[in-house]
């Protein structure tokens, strides 16, 4: 889920971002102009060099930013990344990376591919946004040189077969010893993959899945309850009512039309792109 995105020129000396925990992961880049260096506290900074870099932070991470002037940069928040991203983050707690000449210009050309997007919503606008979260994480991950695991390699081949088969027979309302049978694999055993490389339980996984399907029905389209719950394994409109409110917290109908809090669900496309004060 998009929480924040903005690219352009700010001047951090007259403007500095103060501390603060974010709820989502924060993607920084720097294209150029004067320094620009996380704050922690107490005057603590990261020291950062003249030229271009690309930082990340993990939800809740206190820091802020500050600058000798002004600054070319481009700021996205997300509440998700690559679980291989969120599992190979150094210790100190964030990344950081200097960047080419030709990987600022890839940036800039997605900065300003998001830009045109965003001011004109449509359906695709969620998988937009995973693109663009995908790429930056690819960018990271590259740098990182993680070794291979041909062993991990074939767990994540059956998580993956586990997921797929599950969401194309997710109308089916399939059980769990269905889909195991489906990929081959035993139930202790599957269930034992989850944990290991997704950290959740598959039962939860299929959950969110089921839901976040249920979610862009309502997000993207005029699709009543009642059509949508046959295609998400419910036999009734009233049973997914329940479960949407027991899930999300929100009805149907606020979904929907927007009407839900800020920094729950994702962001309506007629109020810009910032849920929460950032850089």
């Amino acid at each position: 889920m998009l929480c924040y995105f903005t690219w352009g020129r700010k001047d951090f000396s007259r403007e500095p971002v103060e501390l603060k925990r974010r709820p989502a992961w924060e993607f920084m880049i720097r294209f150029g102009g004067t320094s620009l260096s996380p704050t922690f506290g107490k005057g603590a900074a990261a020291p950062m060099s003249g030229g271009p870099f690309l930082l990340v932070f993990p939800p809740l991470f206190l820091h802020g930013w500050a600058g000798d002037g002004e600054t070319e940069r481009m700021v996205l928040h997300h509440t998700l990344v690559p679980e291989i991203l969120e599992k190979n983050i150094p210790e100190k707690g964030f990344y950081s990376t200097s960047l080419t000449s030709v990987e600022c210009l890839r940036l800039e050309k997605m900065a300003k591919d998001t830009q045109c997007w965003l001011s004109s919503p449509s359906p695709l606008r969620g998988l937009q946004t995973e693109t663009l979260v995908g790429e930056l994480s690819l960018m990271i991950l590259e740098k990182l040189n993680l070794p291979s695991s041909s062993e991990g390699r074939k767990s994540d081949d059956r998580i993956d077969q586990a997921v797929i088969w599950y969401l194309e027979h997710m109308e089916e309302d399939p059980k769990y010893e269905d889909i195991c049978r489906a990929v081959g694999v035993s139930e202790a055993h599957l269930r034992h993959l989850f944990h290991q490389y997704r950290g959740s339980s598959p039962r939860d996984v299929f959950k969110r899945l089921q839901m976040e399907v249920v979610r862009r029905y309502l997000r993207e389209g005029e699709v009543t309850l009642e059509e949508i719950a046959p295609q998400v394994g419910f036999s009734s409109a009233s049973s997914l009512s329940r479960a949407i409110k027991a899930y999300f917290g929100h009805t149907s109908f606020e979904i929907r039309n927007w009407r839900v809090p800020k920094d729950s669900l994702d962001l309506p496309p007629s109020k810009g792109v910032q849920l929460y004060s950032s850089p």
